[in-house]
């Protein structure tokens, strides 16, 4: 007689091909003599990075490892600019083994289009919300009628008359809007379009200001495990452009999960704000870029220094025997040293 066959866990997720396919198909027996012990161990060290984040509180556990199925492991080599400035990230990046060296340098205008994308948003939910598929504002351009003297009937805005009459679309199913939320539609709309038109007038004016800003980065933070960066992907997907560049300082192994992967969860505001909390700080623009003008002043000074300090004045070994001689120009060399093995150098 057969031993019974064990039964088969439902898939979690629904696998399709975009395009035409070629699969290696092993079998049950293969992959648990195989394989399985491996992907467990896997499986296991994925579940463990994530939760050493402390960014998934509040996850249940199942969740979590149905996250990490879906992520992958990757080994980045040294010197690697794994994040951009500027540039769109579409990963969340946790380091598991090595160091990554977190740079930025100054860029004010940037951080105006991040503020500009926000407010349209803001504002096309705030048209979504308060005028449905119109906005306000071409609602109330409606023409007036004719009456049989060919003189113009003096007639209220048409949503507003729509609103009076207590009347409701699609045949009374739909939300019923009066006066006063109409009137708040209207002043959160103009509020949101006055800050868009501000927000356009400091992007051009900084972009003449920053045309001749220096464009050297800065190190802002150290990362080592349990860390993690590209946390714009998961505080703003639609948006997701860097406000750092993130460099391997040696190799690093890291678990990353694509930003589409995420929000197929249920993304609640406390998670997003574990994710603010522990995520790199990145400081104002001025600030920085007058950072970055004091260090560079102040390392031409010291070179400056040095350079004035004439080069037979600079204390020599002598009970070494070290011999300098001066050439034209001011400047000098060692000739000859008798320096006996095991002695110390005393400068």
């Amino acid at each position: 007689s057969q031993a019974p066959r064990k039964k088969s866990a439902p898939l979690r997720e629904t696998y399709y091909c975009e395009k035409n396919c070629e699969f290696m198909l092993i079998m049950r027996s293969d992959f648990d003599a195989l394989l399985r012990k491996k992907c467990n161990e896997i499986q296991k060290e994925k579940f463990r990075i994530m939760k050493r984040s402390k960014i998934f509180k509040g996850w249940n556990t199942d969740g979590i490892i149905r996250l990490a199925r879906m992520a992958r492991m990757k080994v980045i080599d040294r010197k690697v600019k794994i994040v951009k400035q500027g540039e769109e990230c579409h990963n969340l990046y946790f380091i598991h083994k090595g160091i990554c060296k977190v740079k930025k340098y100054p860029d004010r205008v940037a951080l105006l289009h991040r503020d500009q994308h926000r407010l349209k948003k803001e504002l096309e939910t705030m048209r979504l919300k308060y005028s449905y598929h119109h906005t306000l504002h071409k609602l109330k351009k409606v023409q007036g009628e004719e009456d049989g003297g060919g003189r113009k009937k003096k007639r209220k805005d048409r949503f507003v008359g729509v609103v009076a009459k207590a009347q409701k679309p699609l045949d009374g199913k739909g939300v019923f809007m009066g006066a006063d939320h109409v009137a708040q539609g209207e002043e959160a709309q103009v509020r949101i379009e006055k800050k868009l038109a501000d927000n356009a007038r400091l992007i051009g004016r900084y972009t003449r200001e920053d045309a001749n800003m220096s464009k050297e980065p800065k190190d802002i933070e150290t990362l080592v495990a349990p860390s993690f960066f590209g946390s714009e992907s998961v505080l703003d997907p639609d948006h997701s452009v860097s406000m750092g560049t993130v460099v391997a300082d040696t190799a690093v192994h890291c678990l990353v999960v694509h930003k589409v992967m995420i929000q197929a969860f249920d993304i609640h505001a406390e998670f997003l704000k574990s994710v603010r909390e522990r995520s790199t700080v990145y400081p104002d623009d001025l600030k920085l870029a007058r950072d970055i003008e004091e260090n560079r002043d102040w390392d031409d000074y010291k070179k400056q220094q040095l350079e004035s300090i004439k080069k037979s004045k600079w204390p020599v070994g002598k009970k070494s025997g070290t011999m300098i001689k001066d050439l034209p120009g001011g400047k000098s060399v060692i000739v000859k040293s008798m320096h006996r093995p095991g002695a110390d150098i005393r400068c």
